[in-house]
């Protein structure tokens, strides 16, 4: 039987994943400098997208500045804060809870892209190694794995 080099055994699913990855990764990309633009273009997507959310939270935090200063006026001329205040505080509330968590999903998005393109260098690589007759030691395998929206 034959193992790669790492010892490890792939499992027929394993091995036909592997497969695919690979011929994914040599019928799209030419070269290293192929894949490593794309990871360019996918990570400078989602940096964006960090970017926007975070420029939402200042904007959050600038409106509940705002709402807190209204119900501080009118703590200071002796009246009770107002139920659509306090509903505009709920309101900041709610939507900072969403802008933070799609942050966090952002965030933990660019650096499983990163993890993936790493490995798609790595594996095609192993791949050309292969195709130019180095041995397998010099082309580990690799656990490559397809993100969910692969380009």
């Amino acid at each position: 039987s034959t193992r790669p080099s790492s010892g490890v055994r792939l499992s027929a699913e394993q091995l036909a994943e592997r497969e695919k990855i690979d011929r994914y990764l040599l019928t799209s990309y030419s070269s290293v400098a192929d894949i490593e633009a794309v990871k360019e273009r996918r990570l400078g997507e989602v940096a964006r997208e960090i970017g926007i959310a975070e420029t939402q939270l200042e904007e959050l935090a600038r409106a509940r500045e705002a709402v807190q200063e209204r119900a501080a006026n009118l703590q200071r001329r002796g009246k009770p804060v107002t139920e659509s205040v306090l509903d505009a505080l709920a309101d900041l509330d709610e939507r900072e809870l969403k802008v933070r968590a799609r942050l966090q999903e952002r965030q933990l998005q660019h650096a499983e892209l990163a993890q993936h393109y790493d490995a798609y260098v790595a594996r095609f690589k192993a791949l050309q190694a292969e195709r130019s007759g180095q041995s397998p030691a010099d082309a580990a395998p690799t656990a490559a794995t397809a993100p969910a929206s692969a380009p």
